[in-house]
C-alpha cells in the first residue's frame, strides 16, 4: 500500500519560519515583561490535543486529515519527523486556565508553561495514528 505521506527534503521557507518562531514568541513576551502593566498572565500550552483536535506537525486536522482522507500529499521533513515532541491534553490546560482565573491577581505576572513529560517523535505518531 503507497502511503500519501510526502517527504519534502527542501523545505527550506517554510522551515525558516518556524526555525525563529521561538525568537519571535520570546521578544514578544519580553515587551509584556518590560512594560507597566501588571494584568497579565502568559500561558505556554505545548503541543495541544483532544478529541477535536490532532495536529501534525504544523498542520491543523482539519487541513491534513481531509488531505488523508482525500489520498493527497501530505508534506512533511524528515528532519521533522525524527523531532522529539510532547503532547499536552486540552483539557488540562482549560483546567489550568480555571485556576488562573479563580485565582486572581495571584497569577498575574506569572509564566505557566503547560507540558507532559511523555515524549514521542512526529514519525512515531504518525504510524500510530495510520494503524487506528
Amino acid at each position: 500500500q503507497q502511503s500519501n505521506i510526502f517527504l519534502a527534503t527542501n523545505v527550506t521557507k517554510m522551515l525558516d519560519h518556524y526555525k525563529y518562531y521561538h525568537l519571535q514568541k520570546a521578544r514578544m513576551e519580553n515587551i509584556i515583561f518590560n512594560s507597566n502593566y501588571t494584568h497579565w498572565t502568559i500561558v505556554r500550552p505545548h503541543v495541544t490535543f483532544n478529541v477535536n483536535r490532532i495536529p501534525l506537525d504544523t498542520w491543523e486536522q482539519d487541513v491534513w486529515l481531509y488531505r488523508f482522507i482525500q489520498g493527497k500529499y501530505i508534506v512533511l521533513s524528515n528532519m521533522m519527523l525524527e523531532k522529539m515532541t510532547s503532547f499536552t491534553y486540552g483539557d488540562n490546560v482549560a483546567r489550568l486556565l480555571e485556576c488562573i482565573v479563580a485565582s486572581g491577581s495571584d497569577s498575574f505576572r506569572q509564566v505557566y508553561n503547560v507540558c507532559s513529560d511523555d515524549k514521542l517523535r512526529w514519525g512515531r505518531w504518525l504510524i500510530l495514528f495510520q494503524h487506528r
